[in-house]
């Protein structure tokens, strides 16, 4: 079962309640909603579902080892509004996303609160510019063996 929380009061709908919610237009200067951004669930409590939530975004450069070359480590953390934990696990309301775009590098942790979400966020910061995560340069070789026929 999906349950989707609101920011605003707490409260926690399953998805068939959510969809049973007021809508509203999900950007509020829209003219045609039908045709521009749509529409989003308002809790009963008047939050807008996932409008304005809550997101920390940071960019740091690093260098590898061999000081050669330069790249941009992202961390994006966000309330993710559905709920992705596994089985009886803990609620998993909160993700952050570190990635190495240049790499194809992504790790995925998620949280069940805000507060998690924002400390995990500033100690990975933090392991970044004090060198505890570090990009090793490696040389990938390919071996492809054809016979001639």
């Amino acid at each position: 079962m999906s349950d989707w929380m609101c920011t605003g009061c707490g409260k926690v709908y399953s998805t068939d309640q959510m969809l049973k919610l007021k809508l509203v237009k999900a950007v509020e200067s829209d003219t045609n909603p039908h045709q521009q951004h749509g529409f989003l669930s308002q809790c009963t409590c008047g939050h807008v579902l996932m409008r304005d939530e809550w997101s920390k975004h940071s960019s740091v450069l690093i260098v590898t080892e061999d000081g050669y070359n330069t790249f941009t480590v992202l961390v994006n953390s966000w309330f993710i509004g559905l709920n992705h934990k596994f089985g009886d696990g803990p609620d998993q309301f909160y993700e952050t996303i570190v990635e190495v775009p240049a790499l194809e590098y992504e790790k995925t942790f998620r949280y069940a609160t805000q507060a998690d979400a924002e400390t995990h966020h500033a100690e990975i910061l933090e392991k970044i510019q004090n060198g505890e995560f570090r990009l090793i340069p490696r040389i990938r070789y390919e071996f492809n063996l054809t016979e001639d026929e």
